[in-house]
C-alpha cells in the first residue's frame, strides 16, 4: 500500500535532489465523518521516504478526544520489520450529533540498524533524526495542520535507544445533526383574541410543520429560519410595529421537534397545542394593546425559509391580513394569517 502523500513525494523526487527526498518523514491526521450514519473515521499515518526506509521503522500513535477532553479512542502502530515504509492507525467510532472531535497523530520512528561491541549494542541514527526539532516543520513553522513533513540533516551517529520522538499533526471534525429532507405544512390553526385579554389588535395562526420523512425521529435536528418581509399595504401608525420582522439564521432560534407549544407572544392569551411526533409548531401572529386600524383593512406578506445543516427544507409565503372590527365588546383590529 502506498498512500497519496507517498505517491506525491515519490513523484517529486524525480525532479528534486536526492538529498531532499531521501531523508523525509511525513505525518498526517485526517478525520472523516459520514453524514448519513455519523460514523467517525480517524486515520493517522507516518511515512518514511526514499533511503529513510532502509534505516528506520515508521511509528504512529493516534488519539481522539471530544470537546470536554474525554478520551474517545487511541492506538499505536509500528511498521514491524520496516517492510512497508509507513505505519497507520485507523480509529472508527459512532459519533454523537453536535459533538466536535479533536484528533492528534504523533509521528516518530525507530532506528533498526544496530551493531554490537564488547560492552553494549548501539544503533545508527543515519540521518540524525534524534537531534531534529520536530516541533517545527520543514519550512520552519510550528505544525498545526493535518499534514506535515520533516527532514533529517545528518550526519550519522551512534545512539543507545532505538526510538526517537517525532512531530504531531492535528485535525478537527464536528458530527452534524440529522436533517429532514423537507418540511411541509401539517395544519394551520387560527388563533383569535381571547376574552381575558386587553388586546386591541391580534391575533393570527399556529402552524404545525411536518419534518419529512415522518417515519424518522428528528428530535435532535436543528432547524432554523429566515424571514424576509415583502409587500405591505399597512400604515404601521405610531406605536404599532411592522407586521413582519426580519429574521436571519444568525438570530433565529431552533424549533423543538415532537414537543407541544403555546401562543407565547402574549401570556394572558395563551393557547396550548399538544405534542405531535415528527412535527414542530411555528406561531405567526401580531398583537398590540393599541388598535392598528380604525377602518378598512390592509395586507402584509413575507417569505419564510426553513434551513437545516445549510440546506433549504422548504420556502413558504405568509400573509397577514388586518381588518377593522370588534373584539371583547369594543373596536379592535382582527389579524388573520394564511401560509402556503
Amino acid at each position: 500500500m502506498i498512500t497519496i502523500q507517498r505517491r506525491l513525494l515519490l513523484t517529486l523526487c524525480l525532479f528534486l535532489s536526492p538529498f531532499a527526498c531521501a531523508q523525509g518523514i511525513i505525518g498526517s491526521t485526517i478525520i472523516d465523518i459520514d453524514p448519513a450514519t455519523n460514523v467517525v473515521t480517524v486515520t493517522c499515518e507516518t511515512d518514511l521516504d526514499g533511503d529513510s526506509e532502509a534505516y528506520y521503522r515508521a511509528v504512529v500513535y493516534c488519539v481522539v478526544n471530544d470537546t470536554n477532553g474525554n478520551s474517545i479512542a487511541g492506538n499505536r502502530n509500528t511498521d514491524t520489520g520496516g517492510l512497508n515504509g509507513y505505519a497507520q492507525v485507523v480509529l472508527t467510532f459512532q459519533g454523537v450529533p453536535g459533538t466536535t472531535y479533536f484528533a492528534e497523530g504523533m509521528h516518530s520512528g525507530q532506528a533498526y540498524v544496530h551493531y554490537y561491541t564488547y560492552t553494549s549494542p548501539y544503533y545508527v541514527d543515519h540521518y540524525n533524526f534524534y537531534a531534529l526539532d520536530f516541533e517545527f516543520s520543514a519550512d520552519g513553522s510550528t505544525p498545526d495542520t493535518s499534514w506535515d513533513e520533516w527532514f533529517g540533516q545528518g550526519p550519522p551517529r551512534r545512539v543507545v535507544s532505538t526510538n526517537f520522538t517525532g512531530g504531531a499533526t492535528f485535525d478537527v471534525g464536528t458530527v452534524p445533526y440529522p436533517c429532514p429532507t423537507s418540511v411541509t405544512i401539517n395544519s394551520l390553526t387560527p388563533i383569535s383574541i381571547t376574552s381575558d385579554s386587553n388586546l386591541r389588535t391580534g391575533y393570527g395562526a399556529m402552524a404545525s410543520m411536518r419534518a419529512n420523512p415522518p417515519t424518522t425521529d428528528w428530535s435532535s435536528a436543528v432547524i432554523t429560519e429566515t424571514i424576509t418581509p415583502g409587500q405591505n399595504s399597512c400604515p404601521n401608525p405610531g406605536s404599532i410595529q411592522p407586521p413582519f420582522q426580519t429574521v436571519t439564521l444568525a438570530n433565529s432560534s431552533t424549533f423543538p421537534i415532537g414537543q407541544g407549544s403555546f401562543t407565547f407572544d402574549y401570556p394572558q392569551s395563551q393557547v396550548s397545542f399538544p405534542a405531535i411526533p415528527g412535527a414542530f409548531y411555528d406561531e405567526h401572529s401580531f398583537h398590540s394593546t393599541t388598535q392598528a386600524l380604525g377602518t378598512g383593512s390592509c395586507v402584509a406578506f413575507a417569505t419564510q425559509t426553513y434551513v437545516c445543516g445549510g440546506n433549504t427544507l422548504g420556502t413558504f409565503t405568509i400573509t397577514k391580513t388586518f381588518t377593522a372590527g370588534t373584539a371583547n365588546g369594543g373596536p379592535a383590529t382582527i389579524v388573520t394569517v394564511t401560509k402556503q
